[in-house]
C-alpha cells in the first residue's frame, strides 16, 4: 500500500513536468524582454558556439536565427544595442564593421573594445599645414574611435610634409581632428591637429574670368606660381619674374583673390602655360576680348541639382553640365529652353556619414504595432536633411531586382517603421556659369551630398 501510494505521486511528478514543458494553449513559451538601451562600441567575436538572430534576442517572438559566430570568429564588430531578457541574458545587436547589420549574439561571446566617441562639432577650413607629430595614426573616414573608422596609416610617413586642410570635428573628448588632402584634392585621412603646424590660411577665388589678350612682363621680384594664384591650395612658385623681364606672353584666364589682387595665366606661343603673375607686374600690349567658350556636348547633362544628388557616389561624373532653367513664371516669356548653362568639376569629396540613419521610408508616414513585414516599392525621396546637418540630399530608395518590390521583417510586438540607412559623402565643385550663347560668366563653389550604398530596414521605437 505504501509503495503504491509512493508509485502514484512519483507519476503524478513525472506528468506534471512532462506537461509544464508545453506551453499551455499550444502557444510558445517566448521570452521576454526586461530593458533595451542604445549603445555604441567596437567588440571582437571570440566565441564561436553562439547563434545570431535576426529581430531580437534568441526565443523572442518573431525571430530566427540568421547566422552562427563562427562565421565572424575574431572579426571587429560594431555593437548598437543592449537587450536584456527575463532570464538575465544581455544580447548585442552586432554590425560589420563597415556598418552593415548583423543581428542579435549573446554579450557573453563578444570581448568590448573601445567607446564610440561622438561628434560635437564641425566647420570647413582652408589652410595649408605641416605634419610635425611622428606619432599620431591617420584613420579613413574621421576621428580615431568613430562608427566604421579604421587606421590606415601613421602621421611618420608624412612627417615635414605639408597638406590642404579642408575640415576640423571636434569629438566629446575635447580632441580636435583635421582631414588632410594633398595638392590634388585627394583625400589622405584624418589625424590629432595637435601633430600638424599651421602655415597659412589659404586665399579664396572671388572671381574668375576667361581672356584673351596679351602682356609684358615689367616688374622684377614677382613670382610665377604653378595650379593657381599664390596662397591658393595646391599652388607652388616655379620661378620668378626677373626670368622673363621684358618677354610676352598670352593671358588666357584671370582670377582675383579675395586681397583683392588680379593674377593672370601666361601662356606662350606653343600654348605652354607658365604659371599665374600679378597682374601688376605686367603691361598690356594687345587688345582685350572676351573668350567664347563651347558648350561640351559630350559631358552628361542634368536639368536641377536635386538629379545631380539623386546619383550613387560610385556613378557620378568628374564633369557635367547643369542646364540653368527660367524660373516657372517666366517661361511663358522666352523663347529658349535655358537661360544659360553651369559647368561643374569635381574638386574633392569628404565622407560625411557611414551606413547611418539617413530619412524615413516616404511610403511609411508612422510607426505601426503588429506589423510581420513590410512590403516596399519603388518610391524616391526629395529634399530630405541627413541628421548629422549636412544639407539636403535626394535619391531613391533601393527596392528588389523584380517590378514589386521587396519585403522586409518586422518584429509584430513592437512598434516599427522602415528607415533608410546609407553612406553620405560631401562633394566640392568648381561651377563655371555661361550664357546661353556660351559666353563665361562667372566661377563659383558650390557643394551636393552623394549617397551611396542605400538600403532599408525595419526601425522600432525605443
Amino acid at each position: 500500500m505504501k509503495k503504491g501510494f509512493i508509485k502514484g505521486i512519483i507519476l503524478v511528478i513525472v506528468i506534471s513536468l512532462f506537461v509544464s514543458a508545453f506551453p499551455l494553449g499550444g502557444l510558445a513559451s517566448y521570452r521576454t524582454i526586461t530593458s533595451e538601451k542604445a549603445v555604441g562600441y567596437s567588440g571582437k567575436v571570440v566565441r564561436s558556439t553562439d547563434g545570431i538572430y535576426d529581430l531580437g534576442p534568441h526565443n523572442t517572438e518573431g525571430v530566427t536565427r540568421v547566422a552562427m559566430s563562427s562565421e565572424y570568429i575574431n572579426q571587429t564588430i560594431q555593437v548598437t544595442e543592449e537587450v536584456i531578457t527575463d532570464n538575465k541574458v544581455t544580447w548585442v545587436l552586432i554590425s560589420t564593421w563597415d556598418g552593415k547589420e548583423i543581428g542579435y549574439m549573446d554579450k557573453a561571446g563578444i570581448e568590448q573594445g573601445a567607446n564610440f566617441r561622438e561628434v560635437t562639432n564641425e566647420k570647413e577650413v582652408n589652410y595649408q599645414a605641416k605634419v610635425v607629430r611622428t606619432t599620431d595614426g591617420i584613420y579613413d573616414f574621421g576621428p580615431q574611435n568613430t562608427p566604421g573608422v579604421k587606421r590606415i596609416g601613421t602621421s611618420s610617413q608624412y612627417e615635414n610634409q605639408s597638406f590642404i586642410v579642408s575640415e576640423e570635428v571636434v569629438t566629446d573628448n575635447e580632441v580636435t581632428w583635421v582631414v588632410l588632402r594633398d595638392f590634388d584634392g585627394h583625400e589622405i585621412g584624418w589625424m590629432n591637429k595637435n601633430g600638424i603646424e599651421k602655415s597659412f590660411d589659404y586665399r579664396e577665388i572671388t572671381s574668375e574670368s576667361d581672356v584673351n589678350y596679351k602682356v609684358e612682363i615689367t616688374r622684377l621680384g614677382d613670382g610665377i606660381i604653378s595650379k593657381g594664384p599664390h596662397h591658393t591650395p595646391g599652388a607652388d612658385r616655379v620661378a620668378f619674374s626677373d626670368e622673363y623681364i621684358n618677354k610676352k606672353f598670352n593671358v588666357t584666364n584671370e582670377m582675383v583673390t579675395d586681397n583683392k589682387v588680379t593674377w593672370l595665366l601666361l601662356v606662350d606661343d606653343t600654348g605652354k602655360q607658365l604659371g599665374w603673375i600679378d597682374k601688376a607686374g605686367t603691361s598690356q600690349i594687345s587688345e582685350n576680348k572676351v573668350v567664347f567658350s563651347s558648350n561640351e556636348t559630350t559631358l552628361p547633362e542634368f536639368q536641377t541639382v536635386e538629379e545631380i544628388q539623386s546619383m550613387d557616389l560610385t556613378e557620378l561624373p568628374e564633369e557635367l553640365i547643369l542646364e540653368e532653367l527660367p524660373e516657372k513664371k517666366e517661361q511663358s516669356l522666352l523663347k529658349s529652353a535655358t537661360i544659360g548653362y553651369e559647368k561643374w568639376i569635381k574638386m574633392s569629396s569628404t565622407r560625411k556619414l557611414t551606413n547611418g540613419f539617413i530619412g524615413w521610408h516616404p511610403s511609411f508616414q508612422n510607426y505601426d504595432y503588429n506589423i510581420s513585414y513590410y512590403h516596399l516599392s519603388a518610391a524616391r525621396i526629395t529634399g530630405i536633411s541627413v541628421s548629422l546637418g549636412y544639407g539636403p540630399i535626394s535619391f531613391s530608395v533601393p527596392v528588389g531586382a523584380n517590378s514589386g518590390g521587396k519585403i522586409i521583417k518586422s518584429n509584430p510586438k513592437k512598434w516599427s517603421r522602415p528607415a533608410v540607412y546609407g553612406t553620405v559623402t560631401r562633394i566640392k565643385w568648381k561651377v563655371k556659369k555661361y550664357t546661353s550663347m556660351n559666353q563665361y560668366l562667372k566661377t563659383e563653389i558650390k557643394y551636393t551630398n552623394q549617397p551611396s550604398s542605400c538600403y532599408t530596414k525595419t526601425l522600432y521605437k525605443k
